[in-house]
C-alpha cells in the first residue's frame, strides 16, 4: 500500500525502502536529532532499516514521507503507538530546516488528522515537544493542540536540561478545527 495524500502543495506518501536512507540521514545529523527524536545512540544502518521496517509492518503505526510538489522528501510524520484500549496515539513530525516556517508543516498534519479521523479508531493524538523547538511549538499550537502539561528539565540537550511539553489533540474535534484552514 503506498497510499498518497495530497493538498496539492503537500503530498504524503507512506514510506518505502527507498525513503529509509534520507530518514537515517535526518535521524544521525545531531542538530536535527535534537529538535525531534529521543534517540541519542545511533543504530548502524542495517539496524535501523530493520527496525524501521519492523514498525512499518506493525499495523498501528503510519510512517509518511512528507513531500513537496515536485517530490522531494522534505520530511516525515508519523503515527505510533496506539493505546488500543483508551484509543490514543503518538504523532511526531520533522521538516527540514529550508521547508520550516511555510505552509508544509499545516499541511501534513491537515491531511494526518483526515486521514486518521477516517480511517482509525482513534480519539486522541498526543506528542511531546522540547521546549527549545519554538518553531515547532507555534506550529502544533496553530493546528490546534493543547498543552496538557510540562516535564520539567526532562531533556538534556547543550549541557543543560530543558522542559518537554506534552500536547493533545482530539479528533473530533477536528471536523469544527478543519474549516480554520479552509
Amino acid at each position: 500500500m503506498n497510499k498518497i495524500l495530497s493538498t496539492g502543495r503537500t503530498v504524503l506518501k507512506l514510506i518505502s525502502a527507498k525513503d529509509f536512507e534520507d530518514i537515517y540521514l535526518w535521524l544521525t545529523d545531531f542538530d536535527y536529532n535534537m529538535l525531534w527524536s529521543n534517540i541519542r545512540e545511533f543504530p548502524s544502518k542495517k539496524h535501523f532499516f530493520e527496525l524501521l521496517e519492523f514498525n512499518i509492518e506493525n499495523e498501528f503505526s503510519f510512517y509518511f514521507m512528507i513531500q513537496n510538489n515536485l517530490e522531494e522528501n522534505i520530511g516525515t510524520i508519523f503515527i505510533h503507538d496506539h493505546n488500543k484500549t483508551d484509543n490514543y496515539a503518538s504523532i511526531s513530525a520533522f521538516l527540514l530546516p529550508k521547508y520550516q516556517n511555510s505552509f508544509f508543516g499545516v499541511d501534513a498534519y491537515k491531511l494526518v488528522f483526515d486521514f486518521v479521523h477516517q480511517n482509525l479508531p482513534i480519539r486522541k493524538l498526543y506528542l511531546d515537544v522540547f521546549e527549545y523547538n519554538i518553531k515547532s511549538i507555534k506550529l502544533i499550537e496553530k493546528v490546534g493542540f493543547d498543552l496538557e502539561g510540562i516535564f520539567k528539565k526532562h531533556r538534556y540537550y547543550k549541557g543543560d536540561y530543558h522542559n518537554v511539553r506534552r500536547y493533545s489533540f482530539f479528533l473530533n474535534e477536528w471536523s469544527d478545527l478543519k474549516k480554520r484552514f479552509e
